[in-house]
């Protein structure tokens, strides 16, 4: 969750997410393509940053997720 919560704050920059998360950029591509296999959607694609962004507006407006 961090990392793709990290990730969508940061325009999908993954030179700008990697630092913030303080891991070797390869390690970011590795998380995502995980977040891919466990979720279907491609956190890098237009349409699966668009819905990853809506799901964690609104799950932050639900009260379920931090800010």
């Amino acid at each position: 969750m961090q990392t793709l919560a990290t990730f969508l704050a940061n325009d999908g920059s993954w030179k700008v997410t990697a630092g913030k998360l303080g891991i070797h950029r390869q390690t970011l591509v590795y998380r995502l393509r995980l977040i891919e296999e466990l979720t279907g959607l491609k956190p890098t694609s237009t349409s699966g940053t668009a819905a990853f962004w809506l799901s964690f507006n609104a799950g932050q407006s639900a009260g379920i997720l931090d800010e």
